[in-house]
């Protein structure tokens, strides 16, 4: 038996569905480029940071005596490898900086700047650490 008045129902569900469906997939889809871009910053971040980490170890293995001297002033990168670092298509320059604490005569504080280009954006981060001169 069938009724009167149905004919084409379904036709019209299906397509509100596909509707609904191509804006919901549209929606994720526009989130994907956003997420990108804050993952390729992130594994930026983690290169600066594991550089200026590494610096700042580097610079623990000198004896005390090598932090004594006029300040403030900078050091040269401590790694074997030459300036820029270049990783995954980008140079990251390392700068450090040992300044002077006036509270104190027997430390000071170490400041490692890593700086990177990435298209015409310049990025930065920066550890700070303290050593003893005694």
């Amino acid at each position: 038996m069938r009724r009167t008045g149905q004919n084409g129902f379904i036709l019209v569900e299906v397509l509100v569905a596909i509707i609904i469906i191509s804006v919901a997939l549209t929606a994720v889809a526009a989130m994907f480029v956003p997420a990108t871009a804050a993952y390729s910053s992130a594994a930026d971040y983690t290169v600066a940071a594991n550089l200026a980490q590494k610096q700042l170890e580097l610079l623990k293995t000198q004896p005390s005596t090598f932090w004594n001297g006029a300040l403030p002033r900078t050091l040269s990168w401590q790694g074997t490898e030459t300036l820029p670092i270049n990783l995954n298509g980008i140079d990251y320059q390392i700068t450090t900086q040992v300044l002077a604490i006036p509270t104190s005569n027997s430390l000071v504080e170490v400041q490692v700047t890593v700086n990177w280009s990435k298209g015409t954006k310049v990025q930065s981060m920066q550890m700070v650490a303290l050593f003893s001169t005694k």
